[in-house]
């Protein structure tokens, strides 16, 4: 009996150092994320644009696209999303140009961000 006490408790010491082992490496990777979340946001603004243009096919970088479909690809500083004003100023920092279309009432008069021109 006293055999199986001491593999009984050998088991759970092993069993205890195991889950505590998998506790810190949990909790490093949480803090790995968080502060490759931070450094995400630290950065500015244009350069967080500038990548996720590289990221985009070449047929697709020169699309018009609206404000809303630049702000569903980054985030913010202090939110979830960049702050309108200041991604459509880093928008025209970068050349973008915004045009809204007059002619489609029933669409709410969309603007659409247009990517510089390249001569």
């Amino acid at each position: 009996m006293t055999d199986a006490l001491a593999a009984y408790i050998r088991d759970l010491v092993k069993a205890s150092a195991e889950s505590t082992a998998r506790a810190q490496s949990d909790e490093s990777r949480r803090q790995q994320e968080e502060a490759a979340k931070y450094a995400e946001r630290a950065t500015p603004l244009t350069d967080r644009i500038k990548r996720v243009i590289a990221a985009m096919p070449e047929s697709e970088r020169n699309t018009p696209r609206p404000l809303e479909f630049w702000a569903v690809r980054l985030s913010g500083r202090q939110s979830l999303t960049p702050h309108r004003g200041e991604l459509a100023a880093a928008l025209r920092t970068l050349g973008y140009s915004r045009r809204r279309n007059w002619r489609r009432p029933s669409e709410g008069y969309p603007a659409l961000w247009y990517a510089p021109v390249n001569d």
